[in-house]
């Protein structure tokens, strides 16, 4: 007698590997890749939120003001770029510090001190 399949046998199990693979209780198992989650993709994401979130903007008002200065911003772009999983040109840069009305150092981050 033949399974079909899809059956109940290929369920996720809970134990996941730390390589990020899914173990399927059968004869597959599939493997993701979390390139962004080992490396930041910007290093102004942080900041954006911090700032944004002061000036009282949700992300779909401040995409709103991004368009105003011609970058068609979705709500999802936006938080993508500020948890840091996408990467930001140079352009887009200066249009979110146009948006935010700060300088370009104030979204970097800030600098560490040296101890001598």
């Amino acid at each position: 007698m033949t399974t079909p399949l899809l059956s109940a046998d290929f369920l996720f199990r809970r134990n996941c590997s730390n390589n990020g693979a899914i173990q399927l209780a059968g004869r597959f198992s599939v493997k993701l890749h979390f390139w962004s989650m080992t490396k930041p993709q910007n290093i102004v994401g942080p900041q954006i939120r911090k700032l944004r979130y002061q000036q009282g903007m949700t992300q779909e008002m401040f995409a709103a003001r991004c368009s105003i200065f011609g970058w068609d911003l979705s709500r999802g772009t936006l938080s993508k770029i500020e948890a840091q999983l996408r990467c930001v040109t140079d352009t887009e840069l200066l249009i979110l510090t146009k948006a935010l009305k700060v300088d370009v150092n104030t979204l970097l981050p800030p600098k560490r001190t040296r101890i001598h």
